[in-house]
């Protein structure tokens, strides 16, 4: 699944959704592997924009996922992609699971603008994501705060040493899988997630998720889990 969204003219941005199922393996080396085939294929559809937009007369310039020259977080925003989540990920209506990349470009567009689905107010209320991380990253305070990063900005703190520290030694992606908003795009969920955006039914829904997932949800053992089967 993949979305585009305009940030002003520059850049394009533009988002993979990663496979639910595997990534739900939380920790080890299925979850290695599907973070570098989600990776690998997202990198491609920076390339085939940045042609389809030359081949209409203007300037484009793919900008990868595996390129580090940008910090692709607040463009999303931004774009209306997602919200910033307590993670420190952008989350969309339909989860944490994306892969984010742009392409530069002098196309005339007309921007997108952010969103607000209630996430915020949901991440006050939830911390599953803080409460299953194993590096103990991400904040657990109530409320956001300003963090001074490469820019200042409102948001609950997230020690990136630790969590890159954990992803390299283990493979992880605990607070991706966890958060309520990643479960299956079903009706069911559809309907939570309508409901989720009235702050006052963020306490409930938080229960819902915690009886039907459990709060500190396993995950799939490699072994178990075999899709070619």
């Amino acid at each position: 699944m993949a979305f585009l969204a305009v940030y002003s003219n520059l850049p394009l941005v533009e988002v993979y959704k990663c496979d639910t199922d595997t990534l739900s393996a939380m920790t080890g080396p299925l979850v290695e592997a599907s973070a570098k085939i989600a990776c690998s294929q997202s990198d491609f559809a920076p390339h085939y924009l940045e042609s389809i937009i030359r081949s209409l007369g203007h300037d484009a310039k793919a900008n990868i996922f595996s390129d580090t020259d940008i910090m692709d977080t607040p463009f999303a925003v931004k774009a209306g992609l997602g919200e910033l989540g307590r993670s420190g990920l952008v989350i969309s209506p339909w989860g944490a699971q994306m892969r984010i990349m742009e392409v530069f470009t002098n196309l005339p567009l007309v921007p997108d603008k952010p969103i607000d689905f209630g996430l915020q107010e949901f991440c006050k209320v939830c911390k599953k994501c803080a409460d299953n991380c194993p590096a103990s990253a991400i904040s657990m305070d109530d409320e956001p705060s300003e963090v001074d990063t490469v820019v200042k900005s409102i948001r609950w703190f997230q020690d990136g040493k630790k969590c890159l520290s954990q992803r390299l030694a283990y493979g992880c992606s605990k607070c991706q899988s966890v958060c309520p908003w990643s479960k299956p795009d079903t009706l069911i969920h559809e309907i939570g997630r309508m409901v989720g955006q009235n702050p006052a039914f963020a306490p409930f829904l938080v229960k819902l998720d915690d009886f039907f997932y459990n709060r500190y949800p396993e995950g799939h053992a490699t072994g178990e889990w075999a899709p070619w089967r």
